[in-house]
């Protein structure tokens, strides 16, 4: 499983409850290519440069609510997958063989 699938495996996972709330809902792919275009491919939390092609797959887009369908450029910030496992009920992405490899990236 990829990075960016099993990120949304576990952010799906996080809060269940109402029907289609586990749905990122059908513009989220166009919402996060546009969030992370915006952001140069830099993480807002660090401020790690993940520009190069090779590198974009340790960028992740967090929604800042737990809403997870509501997907406007204002509900989504653009991270580095160390920075996405640091928030709350993101615990389980340090699992992810990407946390593992960009770990080793980001420590230089």
């Amino acid at each position: 499983m990829n990075g960016k699938a099993a990120t949304a495996e576990l952010e799906s996972g996080a809060e269940g409850g109402a029907p289609g709330e586990d749905d990122f809902g059908g513009d989220f792919g166009e919402h996060a290519a546009a969030a992370m275009a915006l952001a140069q491919y830099r993480c807002t939390g660090c401020g790690i440069d993940l520009s190069a092609p090779e590198l974009r797959r340790f960028l992740h887009v967090h929604h800042r609510e737990v809403v997870k369908y509501d997907n406007p450029l204002s509900a989504l910030v653009v991270v580095c997958i160390g920075c996405h496992a640091n928030q709350p009920g993101h615990d389980l992405m340090r699992a992810l063989l990407d946390f593992s490899e960009f770990s080793v990236l980001a420590r230089g």
